[in-house]
């Protein structure tokens, strides 16, 4: 079975939105937050791999980690900020 984002638990899930969103608004380039559960043993981390301008905003590439149930898997995203109403929106 393929893990999925969806396997773990809410707590968790929220750990990781946490993390993600601690590093839009906070993180240099290069820079890592890490988060962990000691119930459960689930931990990632967040890095800010790059930013670059976009439109009157900018936008920030991410790469996170997550391992759950001795399961670890590797991803990125990218999320351009609003400049008007500073919003992050992910780009799929």
């Amino acid at each position: 079975m393929q893990w999925k984002a969806s396997m773990m638990n809410d707590y968790d899930r929220k750990q990781q939105e946490n993390a993600v969103f601690f590093a839009l608004n906070n993180l240099k380039t290069g820079e890592i937050t890490r988060w962990y559960n000691g119930n459960t043993g689930a931990r990632g981390a967040v890095k800010v791999s790059m930013s670059y301008p976009q439109g009157s905003g900018y936008c920030r590439v991410l790469m996170s980690q997550i391992m759950y149930n001795n399961k670890i898997r590797d991803f990125s995203e990218t999320a351009c900020i609003n400049s008007t109403d500073n919003t992050w929106r992910f780009v799929r």
